[in-house]
């Protein structure tokens, strides 16, 4: 009984522990590393362009999962649903990693890989329950066939129409926007971090301050 609650309050506010989550991770971040030394663009360490990679692959995965799916009517099969059961989930783990690897940070990385998967087991276990309640036996001939979150090799998608008026549908725009406000927030975070509030000046050599005197009062 303590089990499923929490695996309820864990399911209807994964949004507000996710948010919690950034802001902790965040705040080591900032607070034990001081940032990242150089702007979200570079490609001047590994792990960044890694992530940037893996958030725009989780956002294009998202976008393709909700622009075929069908969530008021049918089961959907389809595009990557034929690869996975939940390619909206794998896409959102995606750019939860893709975040913290930008941030260069180990402890935010190995945070994002184990809490967000600990999180699926509550709510992914609830919703497919309900799936099964509702599609019964089509459901359960479609999960025994197809993984929940890694695609069998070679990637082979079955066929499935990508429609605009269902992404707008599934208000995935919002995923992309809040994706951006994140990578801006991050990067005006770190530009904070990172940048002194005052120039620092480093004393002189007597010989240097006076060639410096001798340079302007000649000229």
């Amino acid at each position: 009984m303590i089990a499923a609650s929490l695996g309820e309050l864990i399911a209807r506010y994964r949004l507000h522990l996710s948010f919690v989550l950034f802001v902790a991770v965040a705040a080591e971040w900032l607070v034990d590393d001081g940032g990242r030394p150089h702007p979200i663009l570079s490609l001047v360490d590994l792990p960044h362009p890694i992530g940037l990679a893996l958030i725009a692959l989780g956002l294009g995965l998202r976008s393709w999962a909700a622009g075929v799916i069908d969530k008021r009517r049918t089961l959907t099969t389809g595009g990557p649903y034929s690869m996975v059961r939940h390619p909206l989930y794998a896409g959102s783990y995606l750019i939860g990693v893709g975040f913290a690897a930008s941030m260069e940070d180990g402890l935010a990385i190995v945070a994002a890989a184990l809490l967000i998967p600990a999180v699926y087991a509550f709510v992914v276990p609830r919703e497919e329950r309900l799936l099964a309640e509702r599609f019964g036996a089509a459901w359960e001939g479609y999960a025994a066939q197809t993984p929940r979150f890694v695609p069998r090799l070679p990637l082979r998608p079955g066929p499935g129409q990508w429609q605009w008026r269902a992404w707008r549908r599934n208000r995935e725009w919002r995923v992309l926007a809040r994706t951006v406000a994140v990578l801006v927030l991050l990067e005006w975070l770190n530009d904070a971090a990172v940048s002194p509030s005052s120039p620092v000046t480093t004393p002189e050599e007597p010989g240097a301050v006076l060639t410096s005197w001798t340079g302007i009062t000649s000229s």
